[in-house]
């Protein structure tokens, strides 16, 4: 399967904040961040394709960014899990997923 950019940068950014939010230590009451990170230590991170695309907050943005999602996962890349069955709260990158993501940090962001 070919990445487009948008899927490239996704997937650049989910593996960049698995292993900044898995690399955070804490102590309880003070980092706000303590359930990603707790999250993160599982291997899973939030959904914010938006903030990842660097796309602004609309309605059209959100669904071009889930759709992208939703194609890496039907890929076998990312596995999107749903808070209460009922929407995507949650990704992780697959075994190939993480693989493809390291050799892709580096070209992405420059």
């Amino acid at each position: 399967m070919e990445l487009t950019p948008n899927q490239e940068r996704l997937l650049a950014s989910i593996h960049a904040d698995l292993r900044e939010f898995a690399g955070r230590h804490f102590s309880y009451g003070k980092c706000p961040e303590k359930t990603q990170t707790l999250a993160a230590n599982d291997g899973l991170v939030r959904c914010d394709a938006l903030r990842w695309l660097n796309l602004p907050v609309t309605p059209s943005n959100r669904v071009k960014a889930n759709r992208e999602l939703k194609k890496l996962a039907v890929a076998g890349l990312i596995e999107l899990h749903a808070s209460r069955g009922c929407r995507n709260t949650h990704c992780s990158l697959s075994k190939i997923g993480e693989r493809v993501a390291k050799t892709l940090k580096e070209g992405v962001f420059k």
